[in-house]
């Protein structure tokens, strides 16, 4: 799927918050049963970023809340801010329960990326349990001896 077919909202933190909380609350029911399938396990990390995020959103500010659309339905969506070191990823989740929201979380990196490109910044984040995507997929490397944070240094 092309990562075209997206578009990008600066949103607010309610509309962040009420999206997430959808689907955190979507994501608890389909891991009320457990299982040791791949994706009851991808489903049940989408769940836990989901309650981060709403935590997040409750009680912290940040600059850039962004939702990717898909015709009209929110798709991803990234929480970063503005560091002395450059823009630093937060939080991406997409929704796993949608099939039509696939690439909507590299949508978004993407533009974060255009961005520090524009302003000369690097993209800083922390990859978790997914260092693969953001080395291969989308370029990041290792930031400074930091193992645990990752960096996009723009060319």
């Amino acid at each position: 799927m092309s990562i075209s077919c997206f578009r990008k909202n600066q949103v607010s933190a309610e509309t962040a918050l009420q999206t997430a909380k959808e689907w955190e609350g979507a994501l608890r029911k389909k891991c009320s049963k457990p299982s040791q399938d791949t994706h009851y396990q991808m489903l049940k990390t989408a769940k836990s970023i989901s309650t981060q995020v709403i935590d997040s959103l409750e009680s912290e500010k940040h600059g850039h809340i962004w939702i990717a659309y898909k015709d009209k339905l929110p798709c991803a969506i990234l929480i970063g801010d503005d560091s002395k070191k450059g823009l630093v990823i937060r939080y991406l989740v997409a929704n796993l329960l949608n099939e039509d929201s696939k690439g909507s979380g590299s949508f978004l990196v993407q533009e974060m990326i255009a961005l520090a490109k524009r302003t000369n910044q690097l993209v800083l984040t922390r990859p978790e349990n997914s260092e693969k995507y953001w080395k291969q997929k989308m370029g990041f490397t290792d930031y400074s001896g930091d193992v645990a944070q990752l960096a996009y240094i723009p060319k």
